[in-house]
C-alpha cells in the first residue's frame, strides 16, 4: 500500500473543500431527485434511498453486539427487513468522538471526494485506488472504488456518492449502480463487480450530551463466485473483523493529530 503523504492541504484545497461542504449542505431534501437503476435494491429514487437508509440504520442501532473493538466501538450485523430486504447481511459499526472531532470525521467522509480517496488509506487496510468517473446530479458522483479481497480476485464497486440532511443528521449514502449511460463508468478492468447494496450508509448524528455519534452500515454483494447465502454464513467471522479493525482505525485516526485533506 502507497503511505499517504503527511504534507499538510494547501489553502487552495481547503477552501475547494470549505465550499464543496457549504454546496452540499445548502441543497434541499429532495432537489436530487435522481432516478437508480435498481442495481443496489431499495427504493428506485436517491432521496427515497437515502431516507430508507436513514430508517434501517436506526432499527439496526438496537441488534445485539457481535463484537467490540479495541477501542471499544460496537460491531453489529443482522438482517434489514421489509419491503427493500436483500437477504444479505448488513454490517455495522458505532461510534461517539467529542464534537471538537467533527472536521476530522467530516475529512475522511467528504465532501469533496477528493478527501475521502486521499485519506481513505488511513482507515481501509484494503483500499487500492478511486476515481470520481461521473456526476449525474449537481450533488451527486459517480465513484469507481477498487479494492483488495485476498485471497479472492480484487474487487471494484461503482456507486453514487451523495451527502443529505435528514432530521437533523447527515446521510452518505453509496448506491451502487450499473454501467449504463449517464452514471459513468469504472477506470478498472480485470476485476470482480462488487456491489453496495441496500442500506449502506453512514451517518452523523449530534447527541444530547454535546458527542457526535457515527453509524457506520454497509451492505456489501461480493460478485463473482460468492454468493450472497455463502457470504452470509462463510464470511460473517473476518467481515467483523475487519470492521472492528477499522473501527480502531478511525478512532486513531480522529482522536490523532495527523494532517487530513
Amino acid at each position: 500500500m502507497t503511505k499517504p503523504t503527511t504534507d499538510p492541504p494547501s489553502q487552495a484545497y481547503l477552501a475547494k473543500k470549505r465550499e464543496a461542504m457549504a454546496a452540499a449542505s445548502s441543497s434541499p431534501s429532495g432537489a436530487t431527485s435522481l432516478p437508480l437503476d435498481g442495481t443496489a435494491g431499495g427504493p428506485r429514487d436517491l432521496d427515497a434511498w437515502a431516507l430508507a437508509c436513514d430508517a434501517a440504520a436506526t432499527a439496526a442501532e438496537s441488534w445485539p453486539t457481535a463484537l467490540t473493538s479495541a477501542t471499544g466501538a460496537a460491531v453489529q450485523t443482522g438482517f434489514v427487513e421489509g419491503p427493500y430486504a436483500t437477504g444479505i447481511r448488513s454490517v455495522l459499526w458505532i461510534q461517539d468522538f467529542e464534537a471538537s472531532k467533527l472536521d476530522r470525521v467530516v475529512a475522511l467522509l467528504g465532501p469533496p471526494f477528493e478527501s475521502v480517496i486521499r485519506n481513505a488509506p488511513l482507515w481501509d487496510g484494503t483500499f487500492q485506488s478511486a476515481d470520481v468517473v461521473g456526476a449525474p446530479a449537481a450533488d451527486v458522483k459517480t465513484v469507481s472504488w477498487r479494492f483488495s479481497a485476498c485471497p479472492l480476485w480484487p474487487r471494484d464497486l461503482l456507486y453514487l456518492f451523495h451527502v443529505q440532511e435528514i432530521g437533523g443528521k447527515t446521510a452518505y449514502v453509496y448506491p451502487s449502480v450499473s454501467r449504463r449511460e449517464g452514471y459513468g463508468k469504472p477506470t478498472s478492468c480485470c476485476r470482480v463487480r462488487a456491489k453496495n447494496m441496500f442500506p449502506s450508509i453512514d451517518r452523523i448524528e449530534r447527541l444530547a450530551d454535546g458527542r457526535i455519534r457515527l453509524v457506520h452500515m454497509i451492505t456489501t454483494r461480493l460478485g463473482g463466485l460468492i454468493c450472497d447465502c455463502c457470504y452470509n454464513s462463510c464470511f460473517e467471522s473476518t467481515v467483523l473483523q475487519t470492521y472492528a479493525s477499522e473501527a480502531d482505525k478511525w478512532r486513531s485516526v480522529i482522536d490523532g493529530d495527523a494532517p487530513l485533506y
